[in-house]
């Protein structure tokens, strides 16, 4: 994923002024449904990061890429608020008709 979030937890620090890239592993739906402060949605939702790694989206970064093997995946959603992981990336594939219904009617 990458994005120009915060790469620190202190209260006043700023969004990366260049971008930032992580390489981070898409989780089994149980690691995100034993958080119930994800509120997560596996049909619409993908679990993504290794709590063990502390590596995770983090403020700023919402609305960032998944790109897995050169394709786009996921959208950064939301976390647990305090950078650690897993987080919630929104499940693209789920919203596939969608986009493409949504940017026909934006054609000329």
């Amino acid at each position: 994923m990458a994005g120009w979030g915060q790469t620190s937890i202190k209260t006043n620090a700023q969004p990366s002024p260049t971008l930032q890239e992580v390489e981070l592993t898409v989780m089994g739906k149980s690691m995100c449904l034993s958080r119930p402060y994800l509120h997560y949605v596996p049909s619409r939702m993908l679990c993504v990061g290794e709590p063990q790694e502390r590596k995770a989206p983090f403020l700023g970064d919402s609305g960032g890429p998944l790109v897995c093997d050169g394709k786009a995946q996921g959208i950064v959603s939301h976390g647990s608020g305090d950078g650690s992981a897993p987080s919630v990336f929104t499940r693209l594939s789920k919203y596939v008709c969608w986009i493409k219904k949504t940017l026909r009617k934006l054609k000329p």
